[in-house]
């Protein structure tokens, strides 16, 4: 939700100026500009917008939009609730041959769906300042108003906007009654996080929105969440995995007005996402072995088992290593170090080619199996390699006939001091016509940060 819908929230009392800078004495301040999807036709660009002074009414600023065979557009965005709202312009417009300069409300609801739009004033040709003011009324759903000053056609013309302005009307709105939640749980697949729950028939009329708060949060503390009243439902999300919560709901009404806080429901927050695979690597060895390697996923600090499996002809699946990875996690990695936290080397028929592993973490829950290649082991090389192989800094730009160094090695050793970081290009330039050919580097280690770029030819 913007800030401006917050600040609605937690200021009630109607009536306030819902249009920030209106005069446009700080020129174009909380207005936006450069919408370029309202080009006609599309690509054409849109008219220039200016904010001179003594343009305006009285020898103030206004926004002024100049033709240049284009249409223009400013807009403000904040929100809105249903009801009866009062809005007043200036404008003024110089050889508007076609189309208009106009100010118009537009509607949408809280997910962002277009609903309407009201024409609150408009003028054409030459027309010195005009005053409008009208009465709206905000359909029902409406949680944002998009109110553009625009001009309707491509033109030549000049239109000048000023002194916008949009207040709420009375409404004779009861304050809410302190509204019930009805359950918080962490949802399945999900974890940090709480399911709230609320009946939105047993809302006082007129409420809009719920602000969801622990029980106990020092006054004035921002709530957890902000809701939408009608739909039933919320997500707190960042909460601490096996702490219980105490949440409770204010309502709001569509006046601003907050209701006082109703009773309070208790969640404890669990883990109940799978983890991630990570990444796994499984290379093909001699002697009818295969190199596994595994790393967690960043985000899964808590992965405690790996089941390796294989899928036999029936299609079931049969686990071939069961591995306890806890104490993995007490080493800290450095992020550049890719070499895998964990190696093994396991006994499989040389015409397995692909391996199943299952990730399960501390609370439980399992991931679904995920199949990963068996990479062949590289052919043999006979003579010397068919490449020449070089680093320069990432900086240097180097063409595609680019000559290496003399004696260019084949093998690279690349290094750093420890806590900083480097970057290089590896350059390999054939000396031969090759065929499937790849090059894999070796892990970067946590050691030395030193890793060797290897590679293979058929």
């Amino acid at each position: 939700m913007p800030p401006l819908a917050l600040l609605l929230l937690l200021a009630p009392n109607a009536p306030r100026e819902l249009i920030a800078n209106g005069g446009f004495e700080d020129g174009l301040r909380a207005w936006s500009t450069g919408h370029n999807w309202y080009a006609k036709p599309a690509g054409a660009g849109l008219s220039a917008v200016e904010t001179p002074a003594g343009e305006g009414r009285g020898g103030s600023q206004a926004v002024k939009l100049t033709g240049g065979g284009k249409r223009g557009i400013v807009m403000q965005v904040f929100s809105t609730y249903p009801g009866k709202y009062h809005v007043s312009a200036w404008i003024k417009c110089e050889n508007l041959a076609t189309g208009d300069a106009r100010v118009l409300v537009e509607y949408l609801d809280h997910t962002n769906k277009w609903m309407r739009g009201d024409t609150a004033g408009s003028v054409r040709g030459t027309t010195d300042w005009t005053l409008f003011e009208t009465e709206l009324d905000v359909p029902e759903g409406t949680r944002t108003v998009h109110l553009d000053l625009l001009t309707t056609e491509p033109n030549d013309g000049v239109a000048w906007f000023d002194d916008i302005a949009m207040q709420r009307l009375p409404t004779g709105l009861q304050p809410s009654t302190p509204p019930a939640l009805t359950a918080a749980a962490t949802p399945a697949g999900a974890e940090g996080c709480l399911d709230v729950t609320w009946d939105p028939a047993k809302l006082s009329p007129g409420v809009v929105r719920l602000l969801l708060s622990e029980a106990g949060a020092p006054a004035g503390s921002p709530p957890l969440a902000v809701a939408e009243a009608a739909d039933g439902k919320a997500m707190v999300d960042s909460l601490q995995v096996g702490h219980t919560y105490r949440l409770l709901a204010r309502a709001v009404n569509a006046d601003g007005a907050v209701s006082p806080a109703g009773p309070a429901v208790a969640g404890k927050v669990l883990d109940r996402q799978p983890p991630r695979l990570g990444w796994v690597t499984a290379e093909r060895l001699a002697n009818r072995q295969v190199a596994f390697g595994w790393t967690p996923h960043v985000l899964d600090t808590d992965v405690a088992r790996l089941d390796i499996c294989t899928q036999a002809a029936n299609g079931t699946l049969q686990v071939v290593r069961h591995l306890d990875v806890r104490g993995l996690y007490r080493e800290p990695r450095p992020l550049y170090c890719t070499e895998p936290w964990l190696r093994v080397e396991l006994k499989l028929a040389p015409e397995l080619q692909r391996l199943g592993l299952i990730v399960q973490d501390a609370a439980g829950n399992r991931s679904e199996v995920a199949w990963i290649d068996i990479v062949p082991a590289p052919a043999p090389a006979a003579g010397e390699a068919p490449w020449q192989l070089w680093t320069a800094p990432p900086t240097t730009q180097l063409p595609r006939n680019a000559a290496p160094p003399e004696n260019a090695a084949q093998t690279i050793g690349l290094e750093t001091a420890r806590g900083m970081s480097a970057g290089w290009q590896i350059l390999l330039r054939p000396t031969a016509e090759l065929h499937r050919f790849s090059l894999r580097p070796e892990p970067l280690r946590h050691e030395d940060g030193r890793t060797t770029i290897s590679a293979k030819w058929l």
